[in-house]
């Protein structure tokens, strides 16, 4: 989702949950994948069902990126917020709400659970026995992506959502969406929900319907609308069973840069150095992996566009990607630059163009192209597949056994813009190509034995 996109629905008054004595359970559960470009100081909403200003209920994260759920009820509000925080941007993780204002011990009629263990508070709830929350009231509007009132289209959520579900009038356990997996020991989402029944204005959004993203599959055809959408709402392959690769707002001496469409699209400032690193670091001498990425803006100065990789964090604000020997950065003149070289390789690339890395780390090389097409290592771009390599020993010697995708700035008048594809593109592609497993989403056909960037291959070759 971008921000200001967002889901919404209007409720079904005419349902049993409207009645306010139902209204006073709920559980709201998904599996989230954080976006960066939060709105106001990094405030985003998770879900919002509201009456007016005074009447609502919703969760968001907070501008010191803790879980903040709150019921307001007549101007009167009632809040729960975590002590843990939201800041990776390399996982899924799985959100629930457990909302029961009827029980006896005031401290858990709402509950946080994060990745299936209930979440610590920096206080405790302070709810009123008997309050019934806004999921359900005949005046209220429900939005996915939004939190608050209602009123505006700020404070929007940024980042991938998976298996949303809602049911009105049942407090139920993490155990009826999420289970351990037996081999790794991590929480994962079940195939598909145990043991829950969807009250009339409940739903269940798979998102696996393209042309109508907010298809309701609990069977109660609560299909939500899309609201404000600018084009930055996608179905992405990067899904919870199988997350791939993005860019890491984390490690970014960027002053000024911007990361959009679930860190995939990522913005350089005029007259900057330094660079990003991806979330997945993968280890030497194991695994060849194959990225593609659509040039927006090569921006000004041959040393204004470089994309490769680092087997280190931006070391400073003033050291351009390629300075040093731990990396390598590709041109959108065609050369490589490594340990401050710069080195004759492929052919130039403009904007609009598509280009490719094939990481080879069990012989610690790399290539580079675009068009569907590898440069030849004397200047142009047109082996039909990557020969030309360029030796990743320094890179990788010693000082790192990971090696990161990278994208800098040459600190040209104007900034760079990049879209990734790590096999979960958010640019359209005119063909569609998997890699051999069948996993990602390419313009061109991965070379053989070249997998996308995801989980599932890393655990088999990473």
């Amino acid at each position: 989702m971008g921000n200001g996109v967002y889901f919404t629905r209007a409720t079904n008054g005419s349902s049993s949950d409207n009645d306010s004595v139902v209204r006073r359970k709920f559980t709201w559960s998904a599996w989230c994948k954080l976006g960066a470009n939060w709105d106001a100081g990094y405030y985003g909403g998770f879900f919002a069902a509201a009456a007016d200003g005074s009447n609502f209920t919703s969760l968001k994260r907070d501008g010191n990126e803790y879980l903040n759920f709150e019921v307001n009820q007549g101007g009167s509000s009632y809040t729960l917020v975590s002590d843990y925080k939201l800041r990776d941007y390399s996982a899924w993780y799985h959100i629930m709400i457990v909302y029961d204002s009827t029980l006896a011990t005031q401290a858990d009629r709402a509950i946080m659970y994060i990745n299936g263990v209930r979440s610590t508070t920096s206080s405790a709830w302070n709810g009123t026995q008997n309050l019934s929350a806004d999921f359900g009231n005949t005046s209220a509007t429900s939005r996915i992506g939004m939190y608050g009132n209602n009123t505006g289209n700020a404070y929007g959520y940024t980042g991938y959502m998976s298996e949303v579900n809602l049911t009105i009038g049942y407090a139920l356990s993490p155990s009826s969406f999420g289970e351990t997996d037996s081999t790794t020991g991590e929480w994962k989402p079940r195939s598909s929900p145990n043991g829950v029944t969807y009250s009339p204005n409940g739903y269940y959004l798979k998102f696996t319907n393209a042309a109508a993203l907010g298809t309701d599959s609990s069977g109660n055809g609560n299909t939500y609308s899309i609201t404000n959408n600018d084009g930055s709402m996608f179905q992405t392959v990067d899904t919870p069973q199988n997350s791939f690769c993005v860019m890491n707002p984390l490690d970014n001496y960027f002053a000024g840069a911007s990361y959009e469409e679930g860190n995939l699209y990522i913005s350089s400032p005029g007259s900057a150095y330094a660079w990003s690193t991806s979330t997945f670091g993968l280890s030497s001498g194991r695994g060849k992996w194959y990225v593609e990425a659509k040039v927006d803006d090569v921006g000004s100065g041959s040393d204004n566009f470089l994309w490769g990789i680092s087997s280190l964090p931006s070391v400073s604000s003033s050291a351009m990607l390629g300075s040093n020997n731990r990396c390598i950065a590709y041109r959108n003149n065609g050369n490589y630059k490594t340990n401050d070289a710069n080195s004759t390789y492929g052919g130039s690339f403009s904007n609009g163009q598509i280009v490719m890395m094939a990481l080879d780390l069990e012989n610690n090389n790399i290539y580079f192209g675009s068009q569907g097409y590898w440069g030849d290592g004397s200047g142009n771009t047109d082996e039909g597949s990557p020969t030309a390599a360029i030796s990743l020993t320094n890179v990788m010697g010693g000082y790192n056994p990971r090696c990161f995708f990278a994208f800098g700035d040459g600190s040209g008048s104007s900034g760079a813009k990049v879209k990734y594809n790590f096999g979960n593109p958010q640019f359209t592609i005119s063909s569609g190509n998997s890699d051999a497993n069948g996993y990602g989403n390419f313009e061109y056909a991965p070379p053989s034995g070249y997998f996308s960037v995801c989980t599932k291959n890393i655990n088999q070759y990473g």
